[in-house]
């Protein structure tokens, strides 16, 4: 390959789990020595509310994937678990049973009353996600795509135990590089430009924006004459993070 992390990778639909449709796929995923999951699909039933009943639905019926097991941290601590938009509307819901995910937002309309289709600029944080290790100081390009982005907190204690544990993984920033609450820098109006958020160990990550849509290169309409030469962009390195996290 010219470009990718080189993963094997395979497609579980929920409805092969509700169903068994293939219950030697199920058996061969839930015996994997490793598991790493991205989780979009949720987008197929269009909005937050059905994501989360769909989600509960599959940890229901599901001990071996995602949903069920490796989501206990004194299960296993060799799989990791992306939510990318309407994947992190899911996972957000999930909190109650994620170790360190307690203080999460959950994700309404944004500010705009609109969906917003653009490009932004985040700024990747500090933070314990495997994904972005290395990555602490970035601003980078990237797409979004939703109208139920902004991160509403249950409380300014949860804001304030997000932050204070560094579990706040990107942001928002405006053309000067400041995080930013101002349209359109800011698509969904979230608290302090907040956008991405992770656990305590940092193997559960969630993200309303979408890196793996803009991952390449020539997708940049400026870049640095020493940076980013070849084929890959900047948030190839999440994903090749992700894959030295499993190795």
């Amino acid at each position: 390959d010219k470009i990718g992390a080189r993963y094997h990778v395979g497609n579980i639909l929920s409805s092969d789990i509700f169903y068994n449709a293939d219950p030697a796929a199920s058996e061969r995923w839930g015996k994997m020595g490793v598991l790493g999951v991205e989780m979009e699909a949720a987008a197929l039933y269009m909005n937050a509310a059905y994501a989360k009943r769909r989600a509960l639905a599959i940890c229901t019926v599901s001990d071996h994937l995602l949903t069920g097991e490796s989501l206990d941290s004194d299960a296993r601590q060799d799989s990791f678990t992306l939510g990318v938009c309407n994947g992190c509307q899911m996972v957000s819901q999930l909190k109650d049973i994620i170790p360190g995910a307690e203080a999460w937002p959950r994700f309404t309309h944004n500010v705009s009353e609109q969906f917003e289709a653009r490009m932004a600029v985040v700024e990747v944080l500090d933070s314990p996600s495997i994904l972005f290790k290395g990555m602490a100081g970035s601003m980078i390009p990237i797409a979004v795509a939703h109208g139920e982005g902004y991160a509403n907190f249950a409380s300014e204690a949860d804001v304030a135990a997000m932050r204070d544990t560094s579990r706040i993984a990107l942001r928002y920033v405006d053309s000067f590089g400041k995080p930013t609450e101002v349209y359109p820098y800011n698509p969904n109006g979230s608290i302090c430009g907040y956008t991405g958020f992770t656990t305590t160990d940092g193997r559960a990550t969630i993200m309303m924006p979408h890196p793996e849509r803009a991952f390449r290169s020539v997708q940049l309409s400026w870049k640095p004459e020493d940076m980013f030469t070849a084929e890959e962009g900047p948030w190839m390195r999440m994903f090749r993070n992700a894959r030295a996290f499993v190795k």
